[in-house]
């Protein structure tokens, strides 16, 4: 599946330390439609995304 980063969610992870990798792994564990919750060596993740048939849109990324 592809995975597409609006300008938004790559700034917030940008200013937030939150690296590309740790999300696209979140994203090939998870089946979930809106916002999936993941652990990273880091600590935990929350992203907002867009599910289609050929791709998913990350929206936004946050610790919690």
């Amino acid at each position: 599946m592809h995975f597409h980063f609006t300008k938004h969610a790559l700034q917030r992870m940008k200013r937030r330390g939150i690296l590309k990798h740790e999300v696209e792994e979140a994203l090939e564990r998870t089946n979930t439609q809106r916002i999936i919750h993941f652990s990273t060596e880091r600590g935990n993740i929350e992203i907002c995304i867009e599910r289609t048939k050929t791709h998913i849109k990350v929206i936004t990324v946050y610790w919690v």
